[in-house]
This record gives C-alpha cells, sequence and structure tokens, in this order.
C-alpha cells in the first residue's frame, strides 16, 4: 500500500510508522550537510510537523520518501534564511556568499566551535588553564604571566605548549568540517 494513501486513511497510526522508518534517515541526510546536530533535529521535527499537517493534500502519486526529502531540504532552506534575517549577520561576510543561505551554518558551527573550546580549557589543569587563558584571552606576555604567577617564563611556555597541544587536534578536526560545510553551502 502507498504510505501517503495509508498516511490519509489511517491518520495518527501510519504517521508514526512513517516517522519511525525515515526519521534517522532525514537526520543523518541533514546532518551530513550541516554538521549540527541542532539544525539537524529540527529540521526533522519540522519536517515531519509539515508531512502532517499537509497529510490532507499530499499527492499521491508521488513516493513517500520523495515527499520526506522535498520537505526536508525546503525545510532547511527556510530555517537558515529564517535564522539568518532574525540575527542580521554573516560572521563570514559578504565577500564569500551572496545568497541567504550561507550565513547561518558557520555562525552556528561557530557557537559551536566556541562551546567546546571552553569546555576543553575548563578541562585542563588548573595553572594550565590560567596561563592559557591570560596568554591567549589577556594577551598577556610570557614574562608578565611568569611575574603575576610567580613561575618562570619556561614554565609558562611549557604549559601553553601542552595547553595547545591538547587542543589544537580538536581544531584541526573542526577547521576540515567548516570547509566542508562552506564548500557545501556554495553550491547552493
Amino acid at each position: 500500500m502507498d504510505l501517503v494513501s495509508q498516511l490519509q486513511r489511517e491518520g495518527l497510526s501510519a504517521f508514526k510508522s512513517i516517522y519511525n522508518m525515515y526519521h534517522h534517515r532525514v537526520y543523518n541526510y541533514i546532518y551530513s550537510k550541516t554538521k549540527s546536530e541542532y539544525i539537524s533535529e529540527e529540521v526533522v521535527q519540522l519536517t515531519f510537523i509539515k508531512i502532517w499537517e499537509k497529510r490532507m493534500s499530499l499527492p499521491v502519486e508521488v513516493s513517500m520518501v520523495a515527499l520526506i526529502f522535498q520537505v526536508a531540504n525546503s525545510t532547511l532552506i527556510d530555517l537558515i534564511r529564517k535564522y539568518d534575517k532574525k540575527n542580521h549577520m554573516n560572521v563570514l561576510g559578504n565577500s564569500l556568499a551572496s545568497g541567504d543561505e550561507v550565513g547561518v551554518l558557520p555562525v552556528l558551527f561557530l557557537k559551536e566551535t566556541q562551546q567546546k573550546l571552553e569546555i576543553l580549557i575548563e578541562s585542563l589543569p588548573p595553572m594550565r588553564r590560567e596561563v592559557f587563558k591570560l596568554s591567549r584571552f589577556e594577551e598577556m606576555s610570557h614574562k608578565e604571566i611568569a611575574g603575576k604567577l610567580s613561575i618562570s617564563t619556561k614554565t609558562v611556555e611549557n604549559h601553553i605548549n601542552l595547553a595547545l597541544k591538547y587542543i589544537r587536534p580538536f581544531f584541526s578536526h573542526f577547521l576540515l568540517l567548516l570547509l566542508f560545510i562552506l564548500s557545501n553551502l556554495c553550491k547552493l
């Protein structure tokens, strides 16, 4: 039996079955495009809400899978446009993009990256965390940090090197993700 017809006839029970069959696929598809858990979850929810609300007007000659992914794609674009208009910002500037779709993902990516950086910094040993924060956020020199914390400049350098060694793999991974997102968005 065609899933669109089944949804129109059976209602909620058919909808639950369709949701259970396809929500993971939609999530994975959107996540592969955005690398954002938040956006992927939002798009899945909005996609299935739209399918439910428009169930009686869905064309029966089109497969349910095609409808779901068509709605998911348009929902993603709508969500990106809405976010861009709401925030009136494009972190990477106009030189990278002329379309509305490009600004939101870098903004979300940067927010997620900043949150993860904060978690990484907070997981450093207390002295290393303090030295790193003074160096990178307070822009103090090694000599100033050494004087403030009563440690040698060599110890300051050691703490900064160890902190960077701990944090750097995270950033190289996320830099690749950002480049992937940007290359996919520029194709839109």
